[in-house]
């Protein structure tokens, strides 16, 4: 947690972690913290590092959904994140295009999975990177449909999350 939180420790925190992860021979693990390596260089604006982390634990991911040894619907939670982040950490690079294959890909796994507060989450992510882009009609759409989403199921931080994002655009639900 201190990694995300960027206190002054969290360099030292993720490579105690590293080596735990890399003493427990456990991919999963080492997928989480690499994950967490590369957040934390973000949030340094160290980019180029951040993206090589997130390339380290992709190919991790993509071995472990490939493997039938883990649990498939933590996997498939934890991959449908990590694309949201990296579309993230791709969006703060100034790679729109790029962040946005990433979060749609992220969106389109986490409608697959059927759970809607993922998927509405996953929405907001996506209105994110089209509205950097400027399309907002599509931004609007994704916010809009997030609203909704939110609504139905009584998650009332999240819907106000997404009446802030609409109201940037100029529009209400």
């Amino acid at each position: 947690m201190q990694a995300i939180i960027g206190l002054p420790e969290d360099q030292q925190t993720l490579l105690k972690a590293w080596e735990l992860a890399l003493q427990s021979q456990d991919d999963l693990c080492l997928f989480k913290v690499l994950e967490q390596q590369g957040i934390a260089h973000c949030m340094h604006s160290e980019f180029n590092q951040a993206c090589a982390k997130f390339e380290e634990a992709r190919t991790l991911m993509e071995r472990l959904l490939s493997s039938a040894t883990q649990d498939q619907s933590e996997l498939s939670m934890r991959h449908i994140i990590f694309l949201s982040n990296y579309g993230q950490v791709k969006l703060e690079m100034q790679e729109p295009e790029e962040a946005l294959h990433l979060r749609s890909a992220a969106l389109n796994l986490a409608r697959q999975r059927g759970d809607p507060l993922l998927t509405g989450l996953r929405l907001l992510d996506y209105g994110e990177v089209l509205a950097a882009l400027r399309h907002e009609e599509e931004a609007r759409q994704s916010y809009q449909e997030a609203t909704i989403i939110f609504r139905r199921l009584g998650a009332k931080g999240q819907e106000v999350t997404a009446q802030k994002m609409l109201s940037m655009l100029g529009t209400t639900l």
